[in-house]
């Protein structure tokens, strides 16, 4: 039986590294896969099941770090070999991939000929003791509940939501705030989110945080105006299986679906909503 050859993603936002990485990588006998964007790194690997991975670490709409949490916490990917890859000081690298939980770094600004035999350390296989040497972040505070999160790009509506609406929420103004929200220790129960944001949209928001983490298909809510300016939000809005809401909102309707999609904390409890 032929062993296949062992498989690399590599997550960087700059083609130059890229290349030069995957060109390397793969004279050296390795299976290489490159990314230029983190957005869409989890089904990456579900799909193409990476030995190992090496993540950027500064890239736009979504740090390595954020990346890396948000990997850890679903339990197909938990597993992976992941390496924090940066031009940042060894020490400043060193510490975040103790934070983080990662298996290791290596800074850009390495010799890259003790790469292989890094790689090769790296891929051996590992008792749990020995993976356990470098820490990963603390779990939530057992029965602390979890807030819902409205994206909302228009300060006055954000404002209105916030004095009216029967439950606390926490706000952010952008797509790529709510998905830095979404990839952290503590992610919203579920998003409230304006399909119509600037830069990237609430459906975009929706498809990213799906390819994350399934679950995230049933813990979302949309709003969008009466008339539906663009083509693409009605037809998200006629074929949607979550709830949408046009505006203004009704929030006693919107704080029913809420209580109703909340999943329970470990304490059993929900977050509640009551009629203003």
């Amino acid at each position: 039986m032929v062993n296949r050859r062992k498989r690399i993603l590599i997550v960087d936002d700059c083609k130059v590294v890229l290349r030069f990485m995957s060109s390397q990588l793969t004279l050296a006998g390795y299976q290489v896969l490159t990314r230029d964007s983190p957005i869409g790194t989890g089904m990456t690997i579900l799909r193409f099941q990476p030995d190992l991975v090496f993540l950027d670490v500064e890239m736009p709409s979504l740090a390595g770090d954020e990346v890396l949490a948000m990997v850890r916490r679903n339990a197909k990917l938990r597993d992976t070999v992941i390496i924090l890859f940066s031009g940042r000081p060894e020490a400043e690298l060193k510490a975040m991939a103790q934070r983080t939980g990662a298996n290791g770094f290596l800074c850009k600004t390495n010799d890259l000929s003790v790469l292989l035999p890094q790689i090769e350390a790296w891929l051996k296989p590992r008792v749990e003791t020995d993976r356990a040497k470098i820490s990963r972040p603390r779990s939530d505070t057992p029965n602390a509940p979890l807030r819902p999160l409205f994206v909302e790009d228009d300060v006055a509506l954000a404002n209105t939501y916030r004095r009216g609406a029967p439950f606390r929420a926490d706000y952010v103004a952008s797509a790529e705030e709510a998905m830095a929200r979404i990839a952290s220790a503590r992610p919203p129960s579920l998003v409230i989110t304006d399909l119509g944001l600037p830069t990237l949209s609430g459906q975009d928001l929706f498809h990213w945080a799906v390819q994350s983490d399934p679950s995230w298909s049933q813990r979302f809510l949309f709003i969008t105006g009466q008339v539906c300016a663009e083509a693409w939000i009605e037809r998200f809005v006629r074929i949607s299986t979550l709830p949408v809401f046009f505006k203004p909102v009704q929030l006693r309707e919107l704080a029913q679906a809420v209580a109703t999609m909340t999943p329970p904390t470990r304490g059993g409890s929900q977050v509640r909503a009551t009629a203003p």
